[in-house]
């Protein structure tokens, strides 16, 4: 809820979204002040069904990130969204947490844009894309999640013109019988990247699965492909 100020320019704190079922809407969820500050909001247990989008943070310019960060989303089903979450911050200095969710046959799980975001210990299976930035990521964490039967597991394309630096990290993920690329960095001003002790196998893309136009600095090591 919006805080105690009366006019339309204050931030909205502290809320929670608990055990819920959004099914067959346009939009499960979106929390879309532009370019207002967004602070403890918590979104936990709930299911996502047959949206359109089941869950959107953002909107016009983005929502801004306030001193009570970060955006906390844990233990939710998203099943058969066209978009399972949409994250659009204004500036940089904005934190996610993605935790402990199931994404399952959405045309894409998680569609990134700006900020920071940590996506960590997620089932993500026959999505066509799992997880996907926008024109211009900023901070990515993928690390211990299970990724089985996707086509597309991580694409960081960066089209953004101005001060658009990425920053991705991909580590201890199991990926197991995707059919698409497994790791895309496309775009500019690709800062640094790393792909680090993931298991990747029963692939069954015909094509490369990793693709990278440019990154100043780049880590793949110590992980396991079959």
């Amino acid at each position: 809820a919006p805080n105690s100020e009366i006019d339309s320019y204050g931030a909205f704190n502290n809320a929670w979204f608990i055990q819920n079922i959004f099914k067959e809407n346009g939009t499960g969820i979106h929390i879309g002040p532009n370019q207002r500050e967004v602070n403890n909001f918590n979104f936990d247990g709930n299911t996502f069904e047959l949206n359109g989008t089941g869950l959107r943070l953002g909107t016009g310019y983005g929502i801004r990130s306030g001193e009570d960060n970060p955006i906390r989303i844990n233990r939710n089903v998203f099943r058969q969204n066209e978009l399972g979450i949409g994250i659009k911050p204004y500036g940089g200095d904005w934190t996610t947490n993605i935790t402990n969710n199931l994404f399952g046959e959405c045309a894409t799980a998680i569609l990134l844009d700006d900020g920071q975001s940590n996506i960590l210990d997620n089932f993500f299976y026959l999505n066509t894309d799992a997880v996907r930035t926008a024109t211009r990521p900023r901070y990515v964490t993928v690390e211990n999640n299970i990724f089985y039967k996707n086509v597309n597991v991580t694409s960081f394309p960066n089209t953004y013109q101005y001060n658009g630096s990425l920053n991705a990290t991909v580590t201890r993920n199991l990926i197991d019988g995707n059919s698409g690329t497994v790791l895309v960095l496309n775009g500019k001003d690709l800062q640094y990247a790393s792909f680090t002790q993931n298991i990747v196998i029963n692939h069954t893309y015909a094509q490369e699965w990793f693709t990278t136009t440019s990154t100043t600095s780049f880590n793949f090591t110590d992980n396991f492909i079959d």
